[in-house]
């Protein structure tokens, strides 16, 4: 049995990350907020389906993964029980979703992911500037993923211009660069020395050229 450690990414992992754009073309997704805090509380929903199952149904079970974890929220009374923006998967489970995305999108056969969403994630979706979060530059996030190689204080020296990563809680990190035809999922254990995710990142894409 695949051990599964927790995994927190920092936006609405799925939702933002892969299984919104399924269907955000074809039909309306809707957002109700819990209260102010919307990243933990927001209750998302597909129609006639929250979007965990729509996750389970459109993402996971296409890719063949089996286990899965997320966390959920008791809500209020209007909202109810409801899951949050954290997500566990094992490595070899990350590893498919950057696959799949390295692939544009398709698995066995079966465009899973759509392409026009791949292609996307490879530049900012949007016309913030400055900086975002956590020190980040707001030209280095995409949807959902991030672009490292746009960061300007150093830490995206040496990263291909289309490397896409999703870092997690506790140095867990999922990567894919097509330009080097590269895939990465990391799992880090208690005890493990401490790699920032681009320096990882920028070793694994030097082992491939060299």
């Amino acid at each position: 049995m695949t051990t599964t450690i927790r995994t927190i990414f920092a936006s609405f992992v799925i939702f933002v990350l892969l299984a919104a754009p399924v269907s955000a073309r074809a039909q309306r997704t809707h957002i109700s907020i819990a209260d102010s805090k919307w990243c933990l509380n927001g209750r998302i929903t597909y129609p006639g389906m929250p979007y965990d199952r729509f996750t389970i149904e459109h993402l996971f079970k296409p890719l063949g993964i089996e286990e899965w974890w997320f966390e959920y929220f008791s809500g209020d009374q209007k909202h109810g029980r409801h899951p949050s923006h954290s997500l566990a998967l094992s490595a070899r489970d990350m590893f498919r979703i950057a696959y799949c995305m390295l692939r544009n999108g398709n698995w066995l056969g079966e465009q899973v992911i759509p392409e026009w969403f791949v292609d996307e994630t490879a530049a900012p979706t949007h016309n913030i500037k400055g900086t975002k979060t956590f020190g980040r530059e707001a030209q280095s996030f995409s949807h959902g993923w991030e672009l490292p190689a746009r960061l300007k204080d150093g830490r995206g020296e040496g990263i291909p211009i289309d490397a896409r990563f999703k870092p997690g809680a506790g140095g867990q990190l999922i990567a894919f660069v097509p330009s080097l035809d590269l895939v990465l999922a990391r799992k880090k254990g208690s005890g493990w020395p401490e790699l920032e995710y681009e320096k990882f990142l920028r070793l694994a894409c030097e082992a491939v050229l060299d």
